[in-house]
This record gives C-alpha cells, structure tokens and sequence, in this order.
C-alpha cells in the first residue's frame, strides 16, 4: 500500500525514503503476536492470545506464519498450571522457552477486568513453560497483599536477562504505577534469579517491557512504554539498565505510543502512534492508532506506515469507523510484520500479516 500523500507532507519529520507495506494477509482472531527467532516448528513460529477459555479468559495460541495450523497452547499443552487466564506470552531467543503472564489462581477477579487483561499486572504472575514438553513452572509470584502484580515478560536477546513490569500499586496519575523489574536468568535451573527493580523515569509510573537491544552485552538496552504527561499519554523511552543513565524519550509526550519492536539489527523499529493522526484526537478516540516506523535508537525519521483512520485514503474504511494498532513486531528477517487490527466500535481484533519493502535501506 502506498503513503498517502499528505500524510507525507503533515509529518515534517519523514525521510524521501519509499518505505510500504503491502500483501495484506489476515492470519487469526487475537492480539499480542510474537515471532519466534529460531528454532520452532512451523505450527509454533507466531504465538498470540485470544479471549478464547471460558468466562472470555485469554488462552495462549500458536500458528504458522501463513495462519495455519493454530493450536491452542493453553488448553492443550500447558501442564503445571490451573490458571484460567493466560497472555502476553513471549518466546526465549533460541525457541526453548515460552515466558507468559497468568492471573493468579487466588484472584477473584474477573478476566472481564482491565487490570487483569495479562498485561496490566495486577493480580497476575509470571510463568515459564519448556517447550520441548509444555511443562510450565511459575517464575515470579504475586505479593499477596493485593496491590502488586508482575506482567509483560521479555528475555534479552542474548537470553541472559529476564525483563518485566513489577507493579507497585497506584501510579502518579492514579491508576497503575510501578518499577522495571530486572533479573538474571538461568536455562539451567529454569529460574529468574538476583532479581532488582529499578526506576528509569519519574518513579511510579507504568512500564510496559518492549523489546531489547541485539547487541545488549554491550548496551544493555531496553525500550519500554510509560505515562508521564496526563492520564493515558504513553511515550516510549530507551533505557540502560548497567549505567542506569536517565532514560531517552523517543516519542512525544502527548502521544499514545504501543510496543515499539525492533529488527534484529536493532536499526529501525515498528510501532503503533497517534502521533501522526492529523486531527485532535479526543479521549474517546485515543485508540486511533497506526503502523510507524522510526529509527530504534534515537526515535528519529518517523514514518507512518499506515492511514486506517483518515478519510479520503486507500486504507480508511467508512464502515469499519475507528481502528486501533496494537502489538506490531518484524519477523527474525525483517521483511514482514505483524499488525493486530482492532475494530474499536465492536472491539474484534485480528491479527494481520504485511510485507515490509524498503526500497533503499535493508532492515
């Protein structure tokens, strides 16, 4: 598909370079995709979750890259676990291990609630499961006084660090706060040890684990999501958890940022941003989110990919209304991306597959 035009010229930032996505391909009902790096099966490249369990609980699920072959990990794999609410789940570099969020066994809340979505943290823990078997063991519990939780599990990409959100209760902005949980992980063991939370940003505030730096022997580097202007304005920032240097603001304030992923050269990353919807966007529309693409490590060179929710372009569609983008992430060549779609009047999203074709720079 190719920009449209004045989108272009709206955004002051963007390079001459000829980025697009094309090939649309729809692959399942769901959100929250990962790809696989090496070492899976066909039937396991792509993992995403789906309110598929009972009560509208979220069930971890598996499929190739076609979309085929899915398989509900959740309900007929996973041993060692009763929870009825599994999500975020996230595989370790070399394929072997799956990390996950599951709600706790002792939560009475409802899957329904926003807060125990897998990913917001409160009531939730975090749990690891050997792929080879679909044994899974819990990794980190939830405190048990009911206002800490632990959520969005990410492994280094040299498999050393085990990263993730540890909730502490009320944020600056009066809904979740909480600190970047750190860890080192053992394959051997199976075992997230000499863990430390730390505060990259304005203390208590949300962070939601992204995506690490390929070469963070050296760097150390984390980009993860926060809230630091007004209530549900989300930037994204970088982070070096050796130095623990203030962390880099990579997109605006007033922005409503989602999972910035990187290719495997850490040289660009694709996100879901407001940022370049040329109209105000008013509260109830904060989800009117599209396909950017930016450079990784200084967030320069922003480049819309996509125009869902602007009139008069190729990509608008007047009956589907608002759409919102969530989790994108490339696949290990760079050469394709995931983006799950949300239809934000009935709330269906769908997880679509995009080649992605530079023209001049590989990824």
């Amino acid at each position: 598909m190719k920009h449209f035009l004045g989108f272009l010229i709206f955004a002051a930032s963007l390079s001459a370079t000829d980025w697009r996505l094309s090939n649309p391909l729809q692959l399942a009902a769901g959100g929250r995709p990962w790809w696989c790096q090496s070492n899976c099966t066909a039937s396991r490249e792509i993992l995403f979750d789906a309110p598929t369990g009972p009560g509208g609980c979220f069930q971890i699920w598996s499929m190739a890259k076609d979309g085929s072959s899915q398989v509900n990990i959740s309900g007929t794999l996973m041993t060692g676990s009763t929870s009825k609410n599994h999500g975020n789940a996230t595989y370790s570099p070399d394929g072997a291990f799956m990390f996950l969020m599951e709600q706790s066994d002792s939560s009475s809340l409802a899957c329904s609630v926003l807060e125990t979505t897998p990913g917001r943290g409160v009531d939730n823990e975090l749990w690891v499961c050997l792929t080879s078997t679909w044994a899974c063991a819990k990794l980190i519990a939830r405190p048990i006084d009911g206002l800490h939780g632990v959520g969005k599990p990410r492994l280094s990409r040299d498999g050393k660090t085990l990263l993730y959100f540890n909730l502490q209760g009320v944020g600056v902005h009066g809904g979740l706060g909480g600190q970047l949980g750190i860890c080192t992980w053992n394959s051997v063991a199976h075992s997230a040890d000499n863990c430390v939370a730390q505060d990259p940003i304005t203390p208590n505030n949300y962070y939601e684990v992204h995506d690490t730096d390929p070469n963070e022997l050296v760097n150390c580097t984390v980009w993860f999501q926060s809230s630091t202007g007004a209530s549900n304005q989300f930037s994204e920032y970088k982070y070096n958890w050796c130095t623990q240097a203030p962390a880099l603001q990579l997109t605006p304030t007033n922005d409503f940022s989602e999972f910035w992923g990187l290719t495997n050269r850490g040289n660009l990353a694709v996100y879901s941003s407001s940022e370049f919807t040329p109209f105000p966007v008013p509260p109830q529309l904060i989800n009117t989110l599209e396909v950017t693409l930016a450079d990784a490590q200084t967030g320069a060179n922003k480049i819309p990919l996509t125009c869902f929710n602007t009139p008069g372009t190729q990509d608008y569609d007047a009956t589907l209304g608002v759409i919102a983008i969530s989790q994108t992430v490339f696949s290990p060549d760079g050469r394709q991306i995931l983006v799950p779609k949300t239809v934000v009047k009935t709330g269906n999203t769908v997880i679509w597959r995009y080649d992605f074709t530079p023209t001049s720079v590989a990824p």
